[in-house]
């Protein structure tokens, strides 16, 4: 046993440079170009037969790296973590703008946080980093841990942290794509989800629509942010990139026709002067305001509190899931975590991540990432005792923990809407989307024809796979 453990850290070790090389190439993104033909697809490390439980490094200590904006959340969920297991906790707090770089160069020389926060790195390719090898592989801890079952889970979530089979990532929470709307306005536009099979139709749909809706004074866009191409990217499905197999634009028909539609919509989404997309956890104001159409609920308290407010004002809505390429639709993983492949503290580092996907973190209002709990029973549950309440300026909210915000029977529909989700990707880093975005927005703007921004876009994504 000592001899294999010896093997594994001397691979473990290896792989962090790999890591740190390809994190700096992702902050240099689009900088470089290189013809398709001359480029020379990756050779990721071959996956082999990862630890078992028993494998894992069992120390008194787990180093964890913040930044200042989440400090406070992340001392929570440790002060949490701490109550269950006895571990001398280091956290060290790094300035927001300084934390990616400072975790990638800490790796690099053997240091570094047990425990990588991913949804925090967004600068960092998940997917090259896995395929790397530079996390560790738990396919077989998990298959050895009693207390572990994947079906407890959202199906999909942990299928999409896997690479070649093998779980170098795990998800602590997701991004099902559903829409929120009022009724009474999509009849009035004459939208109607009877009309509406795949992504693409959807976005010719809201094409159409959006003059007419644009007729109300109040209205600003079909959702609640404008500059959707990325989530609309990420959840139609559509390979940009197959990673495991080194090929770019894998399915081009499918992808030029989700472009094309969203070249449609384009007019009436583009906001250069804000080009992130923000989220918003609360939305009962904008919908019945009728700033826009549709909301992507993302907060597990502002979710059901939205719907309550909209039934104590008489208001009828209705919740449905945005499809993908092919009809089905498409869940983002939003709360990726990884240990790191040259972790010393490898058995604690696990008891933490299995800590984040447990009942009382998953249930707890700020215990995931982002967006909505993974684990079935904790999900329901917080649909179940959501707290109703009151609207408050700005659209904000005074909760009344007295009154439920659903009934049993709407906490029931949401969570079978998002069960049927059983398709999930992983979250796009962002040198990723950008290279996309920036590359055929000529396209968008009608500026450059659709082959020429494809064959840039093809020798940038083939340049970037390669790194």
């Amino acid at each position: 046993m000592r001899e294999r453990r010896e093997i594994m850290k001397t691979k473990w070790v290896r792989s962090t440079a790999l890591f740190l090389a390809a994190a700096m190439m992702l902050m240099l993104a689009g900088c470089g170009e290189v013809s398709a033909e001359s480029s020379v697809l990756p050779e990721w490390a071959e996956p082999d037969d990862g630890p078992g439980l028993s494998d894992l490094v069992e120390t008194d200590k787990l180093v964890l790296y913040t930044s200042t904006a989440n400090v406070a959340l992340d001392r929570r969920r440790v002060d949490m973590f701490k109550q269950h297991h006895d571990v001398d906790v280091e956290i060290i707090v790094i300035p927001t703008e300084e934390y990616e770089e400072r975790i990638i160069n800490d790796l690099a020389t053997g240091s570094g946080p047990d425990v990588l926060l991913l949804y925090e790195m967004y600068g960092t390719d998940i997917n090259k980093a896995a395929l790397n090898q530079n996390f560790l592989d738990l396919t077989n801890v998990l298959a050895e841990d009693p207390d572990f079952n994947v079906d407890d889970y959202l199906p999909g979530v942990f299928e999409a942290c896997q690479y070649h089979g093998r779980q170098y990532v795990m998800p602590l929470s997701c991004e099902p794509s559903l829409v929120v709307s009022l009724k009474e306005k999509t009849e009035e536009i004459g939208f109607n989800w009877d009309h509406v099979d795949t992504m693409s139709e959807y976005l010719d749909v809201l094409a159409e629509l959006s003059p007419k809706a644009a007729k109300d004074p109040n209205f600003k866009q079909m959702f609640h942010t404008k500059n959707v191409f990325v989530r609309f990217l990420q959840i139609s499905g559509i390979p940009v990139i197959d990673y495991e197999n080194g090929e770019v634009l894998p399915d081009e028909k499918g992808f030029r026709e989700f472009l094309e539609a969203y070249k449609s919509y384009f007019p009436y989404d583009y906001d250069e002067n804000d080009p992130t997309m923000w989220h918003r956890p609360f939305a009962y104001d904008v919908l019945t305001a009728g700033n826009c159409v549709f909301w992507f609920p993302g907060d597990m308290y502002g979710f059901p509190f939205t719907l309550y407010v909209l039934k104590e004002q008489g208001r009828e809505y209705d919740i449905q899931s945005i499809p993908g390429k092919t009809g089905g639709s498409v869940g983002t993983v939003a709360g990726p975590v990884a240990i790191s492949a040259n972790s010393k503290n490898s058995l604690n580092a696990y008891r933490y991540i299995k800590f984040m996907l447990s009942e009382t973190i998953q249930k707890d209002q700020y215990g995931t990432p982002d967006a909505l709990p993974i684990l079935k029973e904790a999900l329901l549950e917080c649909l179940l005792e959501a707290p109703g309440g009151e609207g408050g300026p700005g659209g904000g909210a005074f909760f009344n923990y007295d009154i439920p915000a659903l009934t049993e029977e709407e906490a029931e529909r949401i969570m079978g809407l998002i069960e049927s989700t059983s398709d999930y990707e992983m979250m796009i880093s962002k040198p990723y989307y950008d290279m996309v975005y920036d590359t055929m927005l000529p396209f968008f703007k009608a500026e450059d024809s659709y082959k020429s921004c494809l064959e840039e876009l093809r020798s940038k994504l083939t340049f970037y796979l390669s790194e």
